[in-house]
């Protein structure tokens, strides 16, 4: 009976602590990008992942349509589209709790499209593209599930698609490097909004 009274008399065990949720999130974004495509031009993009408690995973597609690129003398000029898969994985760091800190790498992968402007001939096709990129980003909650993101990645091709006309007349070279940002509405979803 004693025994029995000692345990009743006991504090409770405290439980083990919940582990942080796994939350989805999905989000559109647009911006601009420079380097990989002639001339500074817009991009849009779609992505889809999950967060954990100290790492975001997501893939997605961007695509960065209808650059132009005025001839010059005697070399035509041409308009360029990019569309490509991207894989992103992001350290996180949360210093406030409407805020995250993020740190992205990752890669992408997919095809810039090139025809050539004012020939008899345009040629028009695509090529196979894919770049890493390494960037910050930054993620706001604005309310709720619903946070605003800002990134900035600077890329590094892994190949320079060659685009020519006629007897091998090359109208644009894809760039080495390019520089891109990003703004877009990011929703997260789980079994507890952040």
């Amino acid at each position: 009976m004693a025994e029995e009274a000692a345990e009743l008399a006991a504090p409770p065990r405290p439980e083990p602590p919940a582990s942080p949720p796994v939350l989805g999130h999905l989000r559109l974004e647009g911006g601009l990008d420079v380097g990989v495509l002639p001339r500074v031009g817009g991009l849009a993009g779609v992505f889809g992942g999950v967060t954990l408690p100290r790492l975001r995973v997501e893939a997605g597609l961007v695509g960065a349509p209808a650059r132009l690129l005025a001839g010059d003398g005697d070399r035509p000029g041409g308009r360029f589209d990019r569309l490509a898969g991207v894989v992103r994985i992001c350290p996180t760091w949360r210093p406030h709790p409407a805020l995250v800190v993020l740190l992205c790498a990752g890669g992408e992968i997919g095809a810039i499209r090139g025809v050539a402007l004012d020939v008899r001939a345009p040629s028009p096709r695509w090529a196979p593209w894919a770049s890493l990129f390494l960037g910050p980003a930054l993620r706001w909650r604005v309310a709720g599930p619903v946070g605003l993101w800002l990134a900035v990645e600077g890329l590094v091709a892994l190949n320079r698609p060659i685009f020519t006309v006629g007897d091998d007349q090359e109208v644009y070279r894809g760039g080495r490097a390019g520089l891109r940002t990003a703004l877009g509405l990011d929703l997260q979803f789980g079994p507890r909004n952040r």
